[in-house]
């Protein structure tokens, strides 16, 4: 690939049996409060769980923050920034198998993090599965979803928070045909709405004008144990959603939340490069950036950028971690948001301690990068042909089951919490 060649630096950060230092890719887990310090919340195992770190400097020198308490090895978090720039919210798995929300403000003047609330939201047990992911609704509470996968069947769960302080509303529904899968929730101005992956499909199941939405939005199998190689970003209040397929393609769609309608899939290839995990980021200027791997060369990276909103991606950057580092499962991070500087952090094993990883870091400015020109309205595209079934999978994944699903029974969602406008 015609891109930058790079390399990076060791921040310092390492933890013990910390395998899940950063996990599931449709999980946040960087973002950029409003005076341009970066945070990333990443799990030590037993150094610490999960724990905050922050960096004052544009992503090169990290310094540690707070820890998350009642975190342990196996626990995932997602964290989201909200319209401030100040206030963080935050859900986690914790070590007594319930899932938590909790809110956080940064002093941009100290540099500090405080907490400012805390609260069960779902008391469990809750299997190692679950990977919760956040959301702030327009409407003013916030949203936890999750799938939790037992004896080969997946059941999803939506939370909402109740206005009053009151316990959480949790919304369940087994999955029919689903072996594994994983749920991101979202929110625009208008919408909330839940991406879910399944065995053999990506889908949209959203509450849009009063209306219920259950649709398959892309006809694939996600990588990854738990189908979460998936990745969004919320820019100008659409959703943009790229997926790393098992045919080790990305598969990209754009839901426009004026018409509440998702793009014709469009199918990004990289020749020569077989991609198992991608991060989507956005800049302030509105030029989009995605990373992604190639299973046959672990120790690169690949940077391609798009300044015509995703219609068009070329190479730019090509990330380069040393070998002797590199961790058995690749797994990486970039922020949803940033203003000039994208910071990506790369897993990495410690070749000298027995079960230790941290993080190999990669700062990249685009500081002189051209605000986009409005694209031109978008051609037709013709649907791509289903495709082939994948071969025996990796890292991990799974083979489509054929399962088909019509939704028809989380109707009952309607009647659960009609008056916070979920389904």
């Amino acid at each position: 690939m015609a891109a930058t060649i790079m390399t990076g630096r060791f921040p310092g950060i390492w933890g013990v049996l910390n395998e899940n230092l950063i996990i599931s890719r449709m999980q946040d887990h960087i973002v950029v409060t409003a005076d341009g310090d970066y945070h990333m919340l990443v799990n030590l195992g037993e150094r610490g769980g999960l724990t905050m770190f922050t960096s004052t400097d544009g992503g090169v020198d990290w310094s540690y923050s707070f820890s998350v308490p009642n975190t342990g090895w196996r626990n995932t978090s997602d964290i989201q920034l909200m319209p401030d720039g100040e206030t963080l919210i935050v859900t986690y798995l914790n070590a007594d198998k319930q899932v938590v929300y909790a809110e956080y403000d940064y002093d941009t003047d100290t540099n500090v993090w405080s907490q400012l609330s805390s609260a069960i939201v779902d008391p469990g047990p809750i299997g190692a599965s679950a990977h919760p992911t956040v959301a702030f609704s327009a409407e003013g509470y916030p949203l936890v979803a999750y799938t939790e996968i037992e004896d080969g069947t997946v059941e999803l769960t939506v939370a909402i928070a109740a206005p009053d302080g009151t316990p959480w509303t949790l919304l369940k529904a087994e999955v029919p045909g689903a072996s594994y899968g994983s749920a991101l929730v979202v929110s625009t101005s208008d919408t909330n709405g839940v991406i879910l992956t399944t065995d053999d499909s990506v889908r949209w199941i959203a509450l849009e004008d009063g209306k219920y939405v259950n649709e398959e939005l892309l006809p694939v199998t996600t990588v990854g144990h738990f189908g979460s190689h998936f990745t969004t970003v919320t820019y100008q209040d659409d959703i943009y959603l790229m997926t790393a397929a098992t045919t080790g393609d990305l598969y990209f769609t754009i839901y426009d939340t004026e018409s509440h309608e998702w793009s014709m899939p469009r199918v990004l290839s990289v020749p020569g490069v077989e991609i198992s995990s991608v991060q989507l980021s956005v800049s302030d200027a509105g030029n989009f950036y995605v990373t992604v791997d190639d299973l046959n060369q672990p120790s690169l990276l690949y940077v391609l950028e798009s300044t015509d909103g995703g219609q068009t991606w070329h190479p730019d950057k090509t990330l380069v971690t040393p070998t002797g580092y590199l961790d058995a499962t690749i797994r990486f991070e970039a922020p949803e948001h940033f203003a000039d500087t994208l910071v990506i952090g790369n897993q990495v094993d410690d070749p000298i301690v027995s079960q230790a990883n941290g993080l190999y870091t990669f700062v990249l400015d685009y500081g002189s990068a051209t605000p986009p020109s409005p694209p031109e309205p978008e051609p037709p595209v013709t649907p791509p042909s289903p495709p082939e079934p994948p071969s025996p999978p990796e890292l991990g994944s799974h083979a489509p089951s054929g399962a088909s699903w019509d939704g028809s029974h989380l109707h009952d969602w309607s009647y659960s919490h009609a008056d916070a406008g979920w389904l």
